[in-house]
């Protein structure tokens, strides 16, 4: 049975019809909207959050003889800072400076950090405010871990590494210092220009990466040692394996492997490189396989010689995992983290079963209900190495926050749009077998109401000001180059409909030639940045006639802080609508909406599978809707504190 909630949308009132010169009723009594029966599911994580998911960036990687993998980052939107994972496991209780009791200054609870160390007593990190930590645990529990103390200004760093009774620490001043591992007294201290990592070997001399590409050897006074390694095209970082010292390597180079150095002589000779060469370009392009690396950024090996590699596509959120292999090289494991700042796109051609994110393609069973064995990773089509100046690498945000596919005349053409809108990137793809997407055009330059339609239409809604039209950009075809052709100095243009004061966005069907427009009266403002408007309103035959005015909603209901829907999408029979924050004692709660009435029809909302929760809906296109070919629906809802995307699934049926 469907159970009912009580909304007050009091907005829907005669004064409010008259006001834009419509005539439908108007409601005077509250109306029900109804818990539809719906089905949630997620992709882009490895678990389904709460307690336990993979964290937003994997900045460094330390791996202990026992084989935990810990995982630090300056920034995971939940606060995981520091994750542990064992054997395919992620810690529960997270690791919190003072335990969680305050006067922390640095992100997730104290612990955001780029550097991570492990002994068989403490973990340590320097965090971003440039205090030493440490915690005590019991390895292998991942949740064993415990404030037990700090030294305070050691200056921001790099990344650090323990042995015996030794930790190192290479500082962003170009200093290395040699701490005591007990008394964390310091011991030594020289200058090394340009240090980026040190670790200690098996003899206790060190080993340092500088921002040249060198890998040099000195000792713990900063003597000059004969070792050096010069032949890695891009190191990132060092690793010292536990089951036979070697040399670990990680090269964000061409190559985009591990390289392993034997380092027991006076020069390093390198005895093996693993993960195929070319990383995402190897093989077919983009297509994921369990042994290619993109941004490879730690590696280390545990005591029975397994190798643990950690990738980090862009910095700033997005193809982030852990992957373990025996010594054959096989796959044992694997953590993933894909979704921050990003709502997924289903790509048409494919009834729901592919999905694209800003930088990565998911193969999706949407018949599944096996939760948490129902997505993979199929492809990345970031490869920031050939295309060095792709806008989307780097961190999320400018014009990186949303991926949204379309395929006009059969092809794919990919369109990304910022956190904030501000208009498109667009990427078409090297060739049909290749998942590798390369930067075309940018379209825009700022303003919130941008929309493409089914047919690769951009649509803006105007910044208001002198700007008050809304111009159409249609799709003209390719080039003979095979890039997307846009006149983009002779738009169709509109002028806004009467009684809006702003326009927050539009979105045209162009099946049947309708309109919807969000926004703003004079009778009811904007209460917040970036929300989709107080008003929603439907336009008939929009190209042919200019519109005519079908129907318009009262005032659009808020959430628990009185804010209006924050992302809407139309795909259907349905507009669909998302809240910021908590209504009617749910995350970030999604109201369908009848597209030939402007009713509310029912509500979807985070459920049992997805663990009851879900972040603040603080993106442009924070939801997507795709109607596949049985008249099922897909919604797709970032849920950005616990780096996934919801997707609900749901018959039609509004009955």
């Amino acid at each position: 049975m469907k159970n009912t909630l009580t909304v007050n949308l009091m907005g829907m009132i005669a004064a409010a019809v008259l006001a834009l010169g419509l005539t439908i009723s108007a409601h005077a009594e509250p109306e029900q909207i109804p818990e539809l029966d719906f089905r949630a599911s997620w992709v882009g994580n490895s678990f389904a959050g709460h307690g336990k998911w993979v964290q937003n960036n994997f900045q460094s990687l330390h791996v202990t003889p026992e084989g935990v993998a810990i995982a630090v980052t300056y920034w995971d939107e939940a606060g995981r800072c520091i994750g542990l994972h064992y054997q395919g496991e992620v810690n529960e209780e997270l690791l919190q400076q003072y335990d969680g009791e305050g006067g922390h200054e640095a992100w997730g609870w104290g612990t955001a950090s780029v550097g991570v160390t492990a002994g068989d007593e403490y973990i340590y990190v320097v965090n971003t405010e440039g205090t030493l930590l440490r915690f005590s645990w019991d390895p292998p529990d991942i949740d064993s871990g415990s404030y037990e103390d700090q030294v305070d200004d050691v200056g921001e760093a790099h990344d650090l590494d323990t042995r015996g009774d030794t930790l190192a620490i290479a500082l962003t001043n170009d200093q290395v210092q040699i701490r005591d591992r007990d008394s964390l007294d310091l011991r030594e201290q020289f200058e090394l220009p340009g240090v980026q990592d040190v670790v200690i070997a098996e003899d206790n001399t060190l080993w340092l990466l500088t921002d040249d590409g060198r890998i040099v050897q000195r000792s713990q006074s900063g003597e000059e040692l004969p070792g050096e390694i010069t032949d890695v095209d891009e190191p990132i970082s060092l690793a010292i394996g536990h089951a036979e010292g070697k040399l670990l390597v990680t090269d964000d180079g061409p190559r985009q492997q591990i390289h392993i150095y034997d380092i027991s002589n006076d020069q390093p000779t390198l005895q093996d490189s693993f993960g195929q060469e070319g990383g995402v370009r190897a093989g077919t392009p983009g297509q994921y396989e369990p042994d290619k690396f993109w941004r490879p950024t730690g590696a280390g090996a545990d005591a029975q010689g397994n190798l643990y590699v950690t990738t980090d596509l862009t910095g700033g959120g997005g193809g982030v995992m852990l992957r373990t292999y025996d010594p054959e090289g096989e796959l044992l494991w694997k953590l993933e983290s894909h979704a921050f700042l990003d709502t997924y796109a289903v790509d048409p051609a494919y009834d729901g079963e592919v999905i694209y994110g800003v930088d990565e393609v998911f193969q999706y069973d949407p018949e599944s209900t096996d939760v948490g064995d129902h997505w993979s990773l199929k492809a990345i089509t970031l490869d920031h190495v050939t295309h060095e100046d792709d806008p989307r690498y780097g961190p999320r945000g400018d014009r990186s926050s949303t991926a949204i596919l379309r395929r006009p005349e059969g092809q794919r053409l990919l369109f990304t749009i910022g956190q904030t809108s501000g208009g498109y990137e667009l990427y078409t793809f090297e060739d049909e077998d290749s998942y590798i997407a390369e930067h075309v055009e940018s379209i825009g330059d700022g303003g919130w109401p941008w929309f493409v339609d089914d047919d690769s239409g951009i649509w803006f809604g105007g910044d208001g000001g002198n700007d008050q039209q809304i111009e159409h950009y249609p799709f003209q075809g390719w080039d003979n180059e095979g890039q997307p052709v846009y006149d983009l100095d002779n738009p169709r243009t509109w002028d806004w409909p009467e009684k809006f004061t702003k326009i927050a966005r539009v979105l045209y069907v162009p099946e049947t030639d309708t309109m919807f427009i969000t926004g703003y009266t004079e009778d009811k403002p904007s209460v917040s940045w970036g929300l989709i408007g107080s008003i929603m309103v439907r336009y008939d035959n929009w190209l042919e006639t200019g519109g005519e005015r079908a129907w318009v909603t009262g005032e659009l209901p808020t959430d628990d802080e009185g804010y209006h829907p924050k992302s809407i999408d139309v795909a259907g029979d349905y507009l669909f609508t998302v809240t910021t924050r908590w209504m009617y004692g749910h995350d970030a709660c999604v109201v369908v909406w009848d597209k030939a009435t402007g009713e509310p029809v029912g509500i979807l909302f985070p459920s049992a599978p997805v663990d009851e929760q879900s972040g603040w809906i603080d993106i442009y296109k924070g939801l997507q809707a795709f109607q596949r070919d049985n008249g099922d629906y897909m919604i797709i809802v970032e849920e950005n504190a616990f780096a996934k995307n919801i997707i609900y699934h749901w018959d039609g049926d509004a009955h």
